[in-house]
């Protein structure tokens, strides 16, 4: 049987990704539902370092 090879920091980045526009979406609805941690994914997003910020910790989850 072939192994299947994982991408997972892809993954974990397709993961925030989805997480971000959910949140994004539900911020129109109330405002006052701002979550710190997910306005700063937000920032890095808008400053092009989300990227690699997802790759370190997917990284740092695989050598646990």
């Amino acid at each position: 049987m072939a192994r299947l090879h994982h991408d997972r920091p892809a993954e974990y980045q397709v993961g925030v990704d989805g997480v971000l526009r959910v949140y994004e979406v539900l911020l129109k609805s109330n405002t006052k539902d701002r979550q710190p941690f997910l306005d700063d994914l937000i920032q890095r997003r808008e400053a092009g370092t989300l990227a690699q910020w997802v790759k370190e910790r997917a990284d740092a989850s695989c050598h646990k």
